[in-house]
C-alpha cells in the first residue's frame, strides 16, 4: 500500500502533459482487458448455447428412436428416425450412432428392456477467442468439438388377452348351418370354422405379431361359463399363436334331451351327433322359470377380469412394463362363477330374463369388500360405488350417483364392473374393450345396450389415462380394431 501511495504521489508531481499520456496508456490496457473479458464471456455463452442445442437434438432423437423401438423397428429404422430428428434440430452429423442391445452389450439387461442410446457430435464456432487461435471454424481450424449422448427407454408391454368363448361366438352362421354348431366348427378337419370366432383368432394373432419380442409378453384368458388361464406370461410368439389357435367356442355337454346344458336339435334328427343341418342352438332343458338359471348362461366376464388382474402378479413381475388388458366379448355378463364367494346370480335375477343381471343397466349393487367388491353407502356424488373411482361416466349418462350396498342383488354385471375396477384401479392396467355383434348394443332382454355400457365403463372410455372402447358389428372389423389398439399402445412410451 505504501508503495502504491508513493507512486501516486510521484504521478501527481508530474507535469499535466505527462499525466495525460499515461492515462491513455492505462485506459488502452484496461480496454483490451475488458474486451477480452467480455469476449470470453460471450464465447463461453456461445459454447453452452451450442452444446444445449446439440443436447436437445440428441434427446429428441433418442426419444424418436425409442418410439420406433416400441413397435419393433429395425436398426436401420432407428438410425433413420434419429438422424431425421437430429437434422430437424439443426445437427447434421453423419457419424451419429444409434445403439440398442443388439449393437452395444452394455445396453443389455435381464429382463430385457427397450433402451436406445444416441450419440452425436457438433462443433462450437466462437467469436472472439479465434483471434488467439482458439475456436475458429475457418479452415484449417475446426472449432471446439462437442459431443452429447442420451438414452431413452420405451416401456415393455405386458398384454393380457381376455377372449369370450361363449356359444354365441358362432353367430355369423344362421341356425341350420353346420358352422353354427360349436361341436362342428371347433373341429379343425371341417371346412367351416366358427365365425366370427376364427376371425377373432386371426386378428389376435395379427396383433401379437406387432409386439416386439422378447421385450413384450402376452398372457391369455378365455371365458364362457367360467374363466380359464390358458397361457401365463411368455415372450415366445409361436407359443402365443399356438395358444390362440387352441381356443374353442364353448360346447354344451350333450345332445338334448340326454343331458343339460346341451346342443339343441330339431325333432327328426337321426344321424350321429351332431348332424349340423338340424342344429338349432344352445339349450338348458333342466331349467324352469323361477329356478337358478346358471346352467343357461355362458358369459362370465367378471371371473375373466379377475384372472386378468391376477396375471400381473405372476412372477416375474415387471413393475416398469406397460400393463394392458384387452377384453373382447359379444354381450353383457350373465354368469357369476357357479357358486362360492364370486357367485353373482341372485334370486332376484332368476326370472324374467335377463338371467343373472338386473334388467336396468343403471342400477349398481355392491357387496362385502372382503370378496374384492367395492361398497360405499351412501356413495359420494359423482362416484361409482367406490371413493377411489374416477368421476367420469356420470357425464356419459352411465351409472350416475354410485352404487347401493345391497349384497342380495349383487349380480353378474356388478361382479364384472367390480373386477374391471380391480384391473384398472388396483393393478393400474389399461383396459381396451371390444364389443362384437348386435347383442352388445341390442340385447333383447333388459337394457338393450347393457353390454356396451359395461365395456365403456371397463375401458374408462374418454378418460385421459384410460383405454378405449371399440364396437365391431362383425368379425370383419376386428383386424382394424386390433391395429388401432396396437397404435394406441405404441404412443405410450412408459407406464
Amino acid at each position: 500500500m505504501k508503495t502504491l501511495l508513493r507512486k501516486l504521489h510521484a504521478f501527481n508531481r508530474l507535469p499535466t502533459r505527462y499525466q495525460k499520456g499515461q492515462v491513455l496508456v492505462i485506459v488502452a490496457i484496461a480496454t483490451i482487458g475488458l474486451v477480452a473479458i467480455v469476449g470470453l464471456a460471450l464465447d463461453v455463452g456461445t459454447y453452452f448455447i451450442q452444446y444445449a442445442r446439440l443436447r436437445r437434438a440428441v434427446d429428441a432423437a433418442a426419444l424418436a428412436a425409442a418410439l420406433q423401438y416400441r413397435i419393433g423397428a429395425t436398426t436401420s429404422d432407428l438410425d433413420r428416425s434419429a438422424v431425421e430428428f437430429l437434422v430437424l434440430n439443426g445437427v447434421n452429423d453423419p457419424a451419429a450412432t444409434v445403439d440398442t442391445c443388439a449393437t452395444l452389450s452394455t445396453l443389455c439387461t435381464t429382463p430385457a428392456r427397450k433402451i436406445v442410446q444416441v450419440q452425436a457430435h457438433a462443433v462450437a464456432c466462437l467469436n472472439f477467442l479465434p483471434v488467439i487461435g482458439i475456436g475458429s471454424c475457418v479452415p484449417p481450424s475446426t472449432g471446439i468439438p462437442l459431443s452429447a449422448l442420451a438414452q431413452s427407454e420405451a416401456a415393455s408391454v405386458d398384454v393380457v388377452l381376455v377372449i369370450d368363448t361363449s356359444e354365441s361366438m358362432t353367430f355369423d352362421a344362421p341356425a341350420g348351418n353346420p358352422a353354427r354348431d360349436p361341436f362342428y366348427c371347433d373341429n379343425p378337419v371341417n371346412a367351416d370354422p366358427c365365425q366370427p370366432f376364427q376371425g377373432l383368432k386371426d386378428a389376435a394373432k395379427s396383433f401379437v405379431a406387432k409386439l416386439f419380442f422378447p421385450y413384450d409378453r402376452v398372457a391369455i384368458i378365455d371365458f364362457n361359463k367360467s374363466a380359464t388361464d390358458d397361457l401365463d406370461w411368455t415372450s415366445d410368439a409361436p407359443t402365443v399363436d399356438a395358444a390362440i389357435d387352441a381356443l374353442q367356442v364353448y360346447q354344451a355337454g350333450g345332445v338334448c334331451p340326454a343331458g343339460f346344458p346341451c346342443r339343441l336339435y330339431t325333432v327328426g334328427h337321426t344321424g350321429p351327433p351332431p348332424d349340423s343341418n338340424f342344429y338349432q342352438g344352445f339349450d338348458c332343458p333342466g331349467w324352469s322359470p323361477g329356478s337358478d338359471p346358471e346352467e343357461c348362461t355362458t358369459t362370465n366376464t367378471g371371473a375373466a377380469l379377475l384372472l386378468a388382474g391376477d396375471e400381473y402378479a405372476v412372477p416375474p413381475v415387471r413393475q416398469d412394463s406397460l400393463w394392458v388388458t384387452i377384453l373382447l366379448t359379444d354381450g353383457a355378463a350373465n354368469s357369476g362363477g357357479g357358486g362360492g364367494a364370486s357367485y353373482a346370480c341372485p334370486p332376484s335375477t332368476y326370472w324374467p330374463q335377463p338371467f343373472c343381471r338386473d334388467p336396468l343397466a343403471t342400477v349398481r349393487h355392491c357387496k362385502d369388500p372382503s370378496t374384492m367388491t367395492r361398497c360405499t353407502t351412501p356413495a359420494p356424488a359423482g362416484e361409482f360405488g367406490d371413493p377411489l373411482r374416477l368421476s367420469l361416466l356420470g357425464a356419459h349418462g352411465v351409472w350416475p350417483g354410485g352404487g347401493l350396498n345391497d349384497p342380495t342383488d349383487w349380480d353378474a354385471m356388478d361382479y364384472a364392473r367390480d373386477m374391471a375396477d380391480f384391473v384398472y384401479i388396483d393393478q393400474h392396467a389399461l383396459i381396451f374393450t371390444i364389443g362384437l355383434g348386435s347383442a352388445v348394443t341390442n340385447e333383447p332382454h333388459g337394457t338393450p345396450n347393457a353390454g356396451e355400457q359395461f365395456l365403456e365403463y371397463a375401458a374408462r372410455n374418454g378418460e385421459a389415462d384410460g383405454g378405449q372402447y371399440y364396437f365391431a358389428p362383425s368379425g370383419a372389423e376386428l383386424g382394424a380394431i386390433f391395429q388401432s389398439i396396437a397404435d394406441n399402445i405404441a404412443t405410450r412410451l412408459n407406464k
